[in-house]
């Protein structure tokens, strides 16, 4: 297939990253021709369709970190967008658990970075306690308390929905 015309944007994957550029760039420059290249059939099928759809909060970064702010701004945006169009998301939270006694170090970090990118956060420092109350208890209690600050998404039926914009 050769096409003629020239395109000020290609964009590589229709999948949330890639229709919210396209979104984007379309808000600023409407003057602008896009082109978005996708290998599936449908838009949001390859990673946005497959991943957890956790909107990441930038707990793994150091403060003021390019990748902390990044997430922290995008996770902001995400769910304001998501809210403002009707999509489901859910803010569940994140349960961190180490995998054995010598990684409550990495926890304090998570735990110190969290706090300086102001994310909110509740830290246990007996790691046997909290794996013990996490199987104890019932999932549900954890989804209904809604405080939590780690949203998810469903990341076709986003994709869906940029791409109507």
């Amino acid at each position: 297939m050769t096409y003629s015309k020239c395109w000020d944007y290609i964009i590589i994957g229709s999948g949330i990253m890639g229709l919210s550029v396209a979104r984007e760039l379309y808000a600023r420059k409407k003057e602008s021709s896009i082109l978005i290249i996708e290998k599936e059939n449908a838009i949001g099928l390859h990673a946005s369709g497959r991943n957890s759809g956790v909107l990441h909060s930038g707990i793994y970064y150091p403060k003021d970190s390019l990748k902390a702010n990044i997430c922290a701004s995008g996770s902001i945006l995400m769910s304001n967008y998501c809210k403002e169009k009707g999509l489901p998301i859910s803010r569940i939270g994140k349960i961190i658990l180490p995998i054995n006694k010598n990684d409550d170090s990495q926890l304090e970090l998570l735990y110190k970075r969290a706090a300086a990118n102001n994310t909110s956060v509740e830290f246990m420092s007996n790691w046997e306690k909290q794996a013990t109350k996490l199987i104890e208890s019932s999932l549900v209690r954890y989804e209904s308390e809604q405080k939590q600050s780690t949203p998810m998404l469903t990341g076709e039926s986003s994709a869906k929905r940029l791409y109507a914009y």
